[in-house]
Order: structure tokens, then sequence, then C-alpha cells
């Protein structure tokens, strides 16, 4: 994803990164990758929680950490400030959203592709709808 404008990205399964950084955007919501967000943020660092976990999940969190950082931490879910920043990244190009699509749908392979049924890993996909 580096292609796409990110200055680092890793695998937390198979990489270890001793570094800590000023904007960290935890998109996969696991309990694992939003601890590591946390601990891996600079002092003033700002993360963004975009990753949907499970509800009933709980992530440890050492609030000194949050305190002696200064962390800014936010969330994502639906979060109607997100959009005006969205289309501004989008408007200046800063990420090329473009490699992030791996499959384009006609219209009547959506339903396969939700229930299931089309067993191809898609990633991020459009739609054509003519």
């Amino acid at each position: 994803m580096k292609e796409i404008g990110a200055d680092v990205v890793f695998d937390p399964e198979k990489d270890q990164i001793d570094e800590t950084f000023d904007v960290i955007i935890e998109c996969v919501g696991r309990p694992n990758t939003q601890e590591q967000a946390i601990q891996m943020a600079a002092r003033g660092g700002q993360i963004l929680m975009f990753g949907v976990g499970d509800p009933d999940t709980n992530i440890q969190v050492n609030a000194y950490d949050v305190y002696f950082k200064e962390l800014i931490i936010k969330g994502a879910f639906i979060n109607p400030h997100v959009m005006e920043d969205a289309i501004s990244i989008l408007d200046h190009h800063v990420i090329d959203v473009e490699k992030l699509i791996t499959h384009e749908l006609a219209l009547d392979e959506v339903e396969a592709v939700l229930s299931g049924e089309n067993k191809e890993k898609i990633t991020k996909a459009v739609v054509k709808i003519s």
C-alpha cells in the first residue's frame, strides 16, 4: 500500500516495527492492532480507529500512555466530520485509490459476492451499473 501514499505499511502478524508515528490509521478492527496503534503512536500522535471490530470486544489501554503521549484517538463510525477530509484526499490525489480496487463487478454479480457464493478474494470492488 506504499504505492497509494502510506509512509509505512506492515503486517502485524509478521512484521515487528520499532518506530513511532505521528498519524496512525487502524483499519483492521482487531484488538491486537488497535492496542498496537496506541503503543506505536508518537508523543502528540493522532490515531484514527477506523477498523470495525466486534461490538463486545474490549482492548487493553494504558491510560498513562494516552496521558503522557498526549494522544488524540478518534473513532470513525459514520463520522460526519470526516467526509470533507476524505473528499479533499481524493481531490488532491494524496492516495491513489484506484490501486485499492481489486475487481470490477457487474450489478448481477453483487449478490453472489455478498452471499459468499463467489469464493474469489475481493478486497475492494467497483460495481458497474450500466
